[in-house]
């Protein structure tokens, strides 16, 4: 009686010992690190994942898109090529996640989870410098076809200027299909709401957005610039697709840019359709391959072209799409492959380093089409034949890209290390919660300190995060006793490079309370 009794006291403790995943010590740094500049309430996420009440309401959910590797969205293969701020959770993360849920999305002690990040009310680039507004327009789609309208917009700038960032903000995120913008620099161009206006394809591109849409941040640092120009006055257009079954709803979409302060010694970057294929249609219950080449150096600059960026798109029967570029000694430098097509995530992807694509290199794109009952996404049940079109139920074969005149070194710059420079700086110096904590100096040079008085112990944990809320650094986890401690931020990251200047915050854990406010490097 006495050995059962031992063995069971013994199982006991055992089964006690074995650690349970809960959100404070498992789940919440991989949120905060991969989830939350989408998830958190003022993101594009359906719902936030900043705290565990709010995640603990959508664990279903959660589960479901993380076994089905449906979210983070990213559809690259970075086997085949790395980008810049790649959203893609290893496979111990997953399963972490998985872990959580299955074992009853347990809590924790609330004072071990990490600080959250802060994300500002105004975006993760602060104030706009330029707002421009479409009026609000209500869609004229029908039930079996598209509205495409454009909208001309004033600038009203009296002198040019050097862009350094642009947002487009859908009005109406459940309508807004794309968006393209251009600059009509002679108002030739017209607001058009016929319902077949695709855009003023003459004339300079300047972003684009469709779903899934990030905004577009040009690579700056201090002693890398880069932007667009926009010169004085002209007009910017809004070509927007609105797909069928929107007819009534309405939309306000607005586009906010961000200039440089100082317009010297800005390197250009342009925005192009590099691939274009408009000469296809995919038979039904067929699966079809595409393809498109182009065997000559864009716009012919003799320096060679530093590619930024490459944005590929399709529409509801699109399954893979690669693309790539050929040098003249049959050196093949890889863009992108994307194996598995997401119509609802489409983006501009930047590449880890700039890409040198030297002198009369051609480029290349292949795609393939899925016009069977066994795409879920078909439009048409049963199948129909469809072709090129600018309708949600057409099909598209367009490959764009950012690029600049290639210049010594260029293929040397990480894109990851310069993305987020100089922006968010209109921001104000935002205070969240009473916070102990004081920063100063504040904006700073070279370091900072953060002092913070506490007048009981208490378990601390101060991170600093960037405005996209990415991790920059801890600066203290663990105990601290009551009194006065002072830290010193040397305007490092957590790898020991300088960070750039740029709008940071910090993020206080007191015991589980949790306060956060800005600091600004110069």
């Amino acid at each position: 009686m006495k050995l059962a009794l031992a063995v069971l006291i013994s199982i006991t403790s055992i089964g006690n010992s074995i650690a349970q995943t809960t959100w404070a010590s498992d789940v919440a740094p991989i949120f905060y690190e991969s989830c939350t500049e989408c998830h958190n309430d003022n993101g594009i996420g359906p719902f936030s994942l900043m705290d565990y009440s709010s995640a603990l309401a959508e664990t279903s959910e959660i589960y479901n898109v993380i076994l089905a590797d449906e979210m983070p969205p990213w559809s690259a293969d970075t086997n085949y090529q790395r980008y810049a701020h790649e959203r893609i959770l290893t496979a111990g993360q997953r399963q972490t996640i998985l872990d959580w849920y299955l074992e009853g999305s347990l809590e924790g002690n609330p004072a071990l989870a990490p600080p959250p990040p802060y994300y500002s009310p105004e975006g993760i680039l602060g104030t706009p410098d330029l707002k421009l507004t479409i009026p609000t327009y209500s869609s004229n789609a029908t039930a079996t076809s598209d509205d495409n309208v454009c909208f001309s917009l004033p600038t009203n700038l009296s002198d040019v200027k050097k862009i350094r960032a642009m947002e487009i903000v859908p009005g109406n995120r459940n309508i807004v299909h794309h968006c393209i913008v251009y600059y009509d620099e002679d108002n030739s161009f017209g607001t058009d709401t016929s319902g077949s206006c695709l855009g003023p394809f003459q004339e300079k591109i300047l972003t684009g957005y469709s779903p899934g849409g990030i905004p577009t941040i040009f690579p700056n640092s201090t002693t890398f610039k880069s932007g667009m120009t926009l010169p004085a006055g002209g007009n910017i257009i809004l070509s927007l697709h609105y797909p069928e079954g929107s007819a009534g709803m309405e939309d306000s979409t607005s586009i906010n840019i961000y200039f440089h302060s100082d317009t010297n010694n800005i390197r250009e970057i342009y925005t192009a359709p590099i691939l274009n294929n408009n000469d296809f249609c995919i038979d039904p219950n067929s699966i079809d391959t595409v393809y498109k080449d182009i065997s000559y150096n864009i716009i012919g600059f003799p320096e060679g072209v530093t590619m930024l960026s490459v944005f590929p798109h399709m529409h509801l029967l699109g399954k893979e799409i690669k693309v790539w570029s050929q040098t003249t000694v049959q050196n093949e430098i890889p863009l992108i492959n994307i194996e598995d097509w997401d119509f609802e995530w489409q983006n501009f992807y930047y590449f880890d380093y700039f890409k040198k694509i030297p002198v009369a290199s051609s480029f290349h794109a292949r795609a393939i089409y899925d016009n069977t009952v066994g795409n879920p996404n078909n439009p048409n049940s049963p199948p129909d034949t469809v072709c090129f079109g600018y309708n949600s139920n057409d099909e598209m074969f367009l490959v764009f890209a950012q690029f600049m005149r290639y210049a010594v070194g260029d293929e040397l710059i990480n894109q990851d290390s310069i993305f987020t420079s100089m922006l968010g700086l209109q921001a104000p110096l935002v205070q969240v919660g009473e916070s102990p904590l004081v920063v100063y100096p504040n904006p700073f040079t070279h370091s900072t300190k953060l002092k913070l008085d506490l007048t009981i112990s208490a378990n601390a944990q101060l991170f600093i995060y960037d405005s996209k809320g990415h991790l920059i650094k801890k600066v203290h986890e663990g105990k601290l006793p009551a009194g006065s401690t002072e830290f010193k931020w040397d305007g490092k990251d957590l790898s020991g490079n300088d960070v750039p200047s740029n709008l940071y915050y910090y993020s206080l854990s007191l015991d589980g309370k949790i306060s956060a406010g800005a600091i600004v490097k110069h």
